[in-house]
């Protein structure tokens, strides 16, 4: 069957050159599929384009060749004789969606600048992309911060590993002079500045580099502000790969994960205009400021796309305190953390809706949400979440972590007013004393939550709030650590304009001692800050596949003779499980198995093929439950499945 198609049937504001994606539950003959696709335009009538197939052997994206209409409605529809790889016969679908009426390109510079260049001419969505390995970095700096900038406050044996961070001047950025200041660095655990590298085209004043992290895959990744795009550094701090969302979505800095099989998640966001809020209260000529979430695979091409405005997802009216309706823009969702989590599915942060939404990536459904306006976990006015009396607002970084609970950074915009310390909130303070004003206090926090789906509870199982003296309006992060530590960026901590004594990042025991510390003074700022032990590199490009056609419509199929990875078979497996592999002698293959993380946790075979065909069994036996992937690399290739493991 199909189990995902995109755009959603009875979506509207689709963009005029959207693309048409289709998956599969199991593998279907891509020729057949052209034979009998239909992409009909009520206005431009029938669509040519061209059929591409995934690396995952089940998602099929169709790009049209010439746009669609503005205002018309496209339908898509797969006939009969379509014969999946079980034998079975898949069942004809059609689904239908409305192009965006009076389409407006985004006229802020972040669509004008791809690598240095200027926009090309043209339709103004088929916008120039850029290819990979088109920069370099910078060499390293001698000009650095130094540690009248950076100034490190505790260091009582914090756990090891390495400071990954880049620095933005919030001041000189705000006047267009955004590179002074601006650094991409390395610090050890003590945080001495090992490796520092100046922003891409910084010379230039132009450019912010943000959220400089190491990668699962052994790449490191930031993001470029404004050309909205993401770059990866190997080993070697080599710029080898960049990666950017379908236009005319427009790639957000928030974040971005890179998946154990060669593909990427991406968020970006969306104008749409004009947008009619007057039944609102709003303006029937708005701006519209939707969130998209994006999975590209290994060849940049989108396989799955969720966008907040569409059937069954977010309403116009969700957001929760700032940004009402009136304004115009009006930005409905603000999405600014998404990952995948450890059954696949989505996890997502919405900050004007105060909200982290599970999406599932099969049928784009809501699988839960917590917090916000629709709120489906225990709630009482006067205890929002159970151990929490005050709840989260306008957070940032929701992260699925290893004991199966939930951390996140609630920026406590809103409702963390209390004229009084209360030891539900921080029982560090004992007693509940402070020296400072307490009648209206807002401040941030770091937040593990318990989420029980089977009860829908959600427990406040830890938190940590540096004794509510910070207080973060935007931005910040928690990373729990290998030992148990939790490494918390503070985000905006403070008004950049003035220099205060809170701090940047600080590292924390379970029981709340301060292990490390670390200020940045103004006006410079950080993001958010990340520790890794130093990974294992590898950059796992692979190389687009050479196209055909058939009956007019252009395929892309994988090279004919690069090595395939069947169907793990059992599957789901409560032990172990059979897969088969085939590949052309001498070619050389490893075949790894990557925890819902993204964590390399098995490697079954790294050598030379000596048989066209070959079988291995998987053992599992001391492995969580949950969805894995299992990932075969060889000659140029990088193909996976996923392996779930239930007992």
């Amino acid at each position: 069957t199909i189990e995902y198609n995109f755009p959603m049937d009875g979506s509207k504001y689709v963009p005029s050159t959207s693309p048409i994606i289709l998956r599969t539950s199991v593998p279907v003959n891509l020729s057949a599929v052209a034979n009998t696709i239909a992409v009909t335009g009520t206005l431009t009538g029938r669509h040519e384009g061209t059929l591409a197939l995934s690396d995952d052997q089940t998602t099929m994206i169709f790009t049209p060749t010439d746009p669609f209409e503005s205002g018309e409605r496209v339908t898509v529809s797969l006939g009969t004789g379509i014969i999946a790889s079980n034998g079975a016969e898949l069942a004809p679908i059609s689904f239908s969606f409305d192009v965006q009426d009076n389409e407006q390109p985004d006229k802020s510079p972040f669509l004008n600048s791809f690598a240095g260049s200027s926009a090309p001419a043209g339709p103004v969505f088929h916008h120039l992309l850029p290819p990979a390995h088109i920069l370099t970095v910078p060499p390293l700096v001698t000009d650095t911060l130094g540690y009248d900038t950076l100034s490190v406050t505790i260091n009582n044996n914090p756990s090891p590993g390495y400071l990954f961070l880049a620095t933005f001047n919030f001041l000189a950025f705000a006047h267009d002079t955004s590179g002074i200041g601006a650094y991409r660095m390395i610090l050890d655990q003590n945080g001495n500045i090992l490796h520092q590298w100046a922003a891409v085209d910084s010379q230039n004043h132009d450019t912010e580099d943000w959220d400089f992290q190491p990668q699962p895959t052994g790449l490191m990744t930031f993001s470029v502000l404004p050309r909205n795009m993401w770059y990866a550094m190997d080993s070697n701090y080599k710029i080898v790969d960049s990666f950017w969302t379908t236009p005319p979505y427009t790639a957000d800095l928030h974040d971005f994960e890179l998946l154990a099989h060669g593909h990427a998640l991406m968020l970006s966001y969306y104008p749409i205009k004009p947008y009619d809020l007057s039944k609102y209260g709003g303006k029937d000529t708005a701006t519209f400021i939707g969130g998209v979430i994006e999975e590209i695979d290994s060849l940049k091409r989108p396989v799955w796309i969720w966008r907040s405005w569409d059937p069954g997802h977010y309403l116009d009216t969700d957001a929760t305190h700032d940004d009402p309706i009136t304004e115009n823009p009006f930005d409905a969702v603000h999405p600014n953390a998404v990952s995948v989590d450890t059954d696949g599915d989505i996890l997502l942060s919405a900050r004007e809706l105060d909200e982290v939404s599970k999406i599932s990536r099969k049928d784009d459904k809501f699988i839960w949400r917590l917090g916000g306006k629709h709120n489906q976990f225990q709630y009482s006015p006067t205890r929002k979440f159970i151990n929490d009396s005050i709840g989260f607002s306008h957070q940032h970084g929701v992260r699925r972590i290893a004991n199966g609970h939930i951390t996140l950074f609630d920026n406590g915009n809103f409702d963390h007013f209390v004229p009084f310390i209360d030891t539900t909130i921080d029982s560090s303070l004992v007693p509940p004393v402070t020296s400072y004003d307490t009648s209206f206090k807002q401040f941030s926090r770091a937040c593990e939550y318990d989420v029980n789906t089977d009860n829908m509870t959600a427990t406040l199982a830890w938190h940590y709030d540096h004794d509510s003296t910070i207080s973060s309006t935007a931005m910040g992060f928690v990373q729990r650590l290998p030992n148990g530590n939790t490494l918390i960026s503070w985000g905006l901590d403070a008004n950049p304009a003035v220099a205060l004594p809170v701090p940047t990042v600080t590292e924390v025991t379970p029981d709340k001692q301060k292990t490390f510390e670390m200020n940045i003074n103004s006006p410079y700022q950080i993001y958010r800050v990340f520790k890794y032990p130093s990974p294992n590199y590898d950059t796992g490009f692979v190389a687009p596949a050479a196209p055909d056609s058939v009956l007019g419509v252009s395929l892309q199929r994988p090279t004919p003779n690069a090595p395939t990875l069947g169907s793990p078979f059992p599957n789901p497996t409560n032990g172990s499980a059979m897969v088969t592999i085939t590949a052309t002698p001498p070619d050389r293959l490893e075949l790894d198995l990557y925890d819902p993380l993204g964590r390399q946790v098995r490697t079954y075979f790294s050598g030379i093929a000596t048989s066209p065909v070959f079988s291995f069994e998987l053992a599992t036996g001391d492995l969580s439950n949950g969805a894995y992937e299992l990932v075969l690399r060889g000659a140029g290739r990088t193909t996976s499945r996923q392996l779930i493991i239930l007992r």
